[in-house]
Formats: structure tokens, sequence, C-alpha cells
């Protein structure tokens, strides 16, 4: 990866959010557009996810650093934050996507266990984390998406 994908960034953007509403159309069956993009944000409401993520070019060298700023699902414990790391991993080399942050605006300890477990580091301060594509494709079960 190389800071092609900095300068392509807009450019790229339209396609990851397409394909992002398309993962949570599949997974969660709806049949009209669920995401809301606008560069470099898309976002999700619906009844069973709520998700607001940002495509911003990377803090920590080239390429695109996805934020997940909300996170929340209605069924939760069920493997769709793992299955969000897993289409995001599965989407990084089309999309330059060299690292994926979480940041926690609320107190839910739910989210410190899923940072820790796919060995995410507190990127700032302690409510943000960063992990690298290529830690999360050691940590993440092959059969995530």
């Amino acid at each position: 990866m190389n800071d092609v994908f900095h300068a392509r960034r807009e450019e790229l953007f339209p396609r990851f959010a397409d394909e992002i509403d398309a993962f949570y159309r599949a997974k969660f069956r709806y049949r009209s557009r669920c995401a809301n993009p606008r560069f470099p944000t898309v976002d999700i409401h619906r009844a069973a996810v709520r998700l607001y993520l940002r495509f911003n070019a990377s803090e920590t060298g080239p390429g695109i650093t996805v934020i997940i700023a909300v996170i929340e699902f209605r069924d939760r414990r069920r493997g769709h934050g793992t299955q969000l790391l897993a289409k995001l991993v599965e989407m990084a080399d089309r999309y330059g996507i060299t690292s994926v942050g979480v940041e926690q605006t609320g107190p839910d300890p739910s989210i410190q266990n899923f940072v820790r477990k796919f060995g995410f580091k507190n990127h700032i301060d302690e409510r943000n984390w960063i992990v690298a594509v290529d830690t999360l494709k050691e940590r993440l079960p092959s059969t995530s998406v």
C-alpha cells in the first residue's frame, strides 16, 4: 500500500459505501438501501443495526483507516462486530485499508473486551483504539464473513 490511496480516497469512497450497504442489506434482509453515505462517513440507522464509519486517511502511515465511531446491534453477542471486522479485512486490498479504529463514546464495558480480543492498541487515549489489518487477519476466525 502507498499514499495513492490518500489521493484516491474520495474516488474510492462511493464503492466502499455501496459495499457496506450491500453487506448489511444481505445480512439483515433489508430490501432498500440502509447506508447513508456522505464522504467520508457511512451511517446506518435501522432497527437491527446502528453503525457509523469514517473512511479516513491513515494517521499512522500510508493507506486508509476505517474508524468505527458507532456500533450497536439489537441482538448482541451474536458475532456481528466480528463479522464487520472480517468484512473490512476482506475489503482491505480493494480500498487501501491498512488499519481499523474504534472510538468509545459511552461507558459500555463490552467494547473493552472486543478491542482486547482483536489486538487493538490504545490510540490517543483510553477511549480510542487502532489495529493493523494484518493483526486482524491473524486474530479473526477464518469463517467470520
